[in-house]
């Protein structure tokens, strides 16, 4: 072989490994997401935990038992990360199978998620929040 063409291959193999390696990464963020986490919603005092397990979740607050549950789906792929909650059991009968469409950011043990109301059509654009927006952060426990 000669060394254009050796060189035409290693380069390749180089790209098809780093491929592999950040397709790893992806799916060891996507499990950190997993796990129990505690946490308030910006601008309460109110500690809510909540469980992201198997592509379920489960949520509650220091004052009642289970307040819901439901399934969810990570997007690490686009940035910001998307994550869609769709609920199964809600206190509000109305959000019942309706998707809260979110963003997530992920930096060590902290999970912050901006998440609009089950149902809309809009998903935030930044962790910060706004109008009709409501902004989230926990600590792993």
């Amino acid at each position: 072989m000669n060394t254009p063409n050796l060189f035409k291959s290693c380069l390749l193999a180089g790209l098809l490994l780093a491929g592999v390696a950040g397709c790893n990464k992806q799916s060891a963020e996507k499990a950190t997401v997993e796990g129990r986490w505690a946490g308030f919603e910006k601008g309460s005092t109110e500690k809510i935990t909540v469980a992201f397990t198997g592509g379920r979740f489960a949520y509650w607050d220091a004052r009642t038992n289970e307040l819901g549950s439901g399934t969810f789906v990570v997007n690490d792929a686009v940035q910001p990360r998307q994550m869609d909650l769709t609920f199964e059991q809600i206190p509000a009968p109305g959000y019942v199978g309706k998707v809260g469409l979110s963003i997530y950011e992920l930096q060590g043990d902290e999970l912050r998620i901006a998440g609009c109301e089950p149902g809309s059509t809009l998903r935030p654009t930044n962790i910060a929040g706004g109008q009709d927006v409501r902004v989230f952060t926990f600590k792993r426990e």
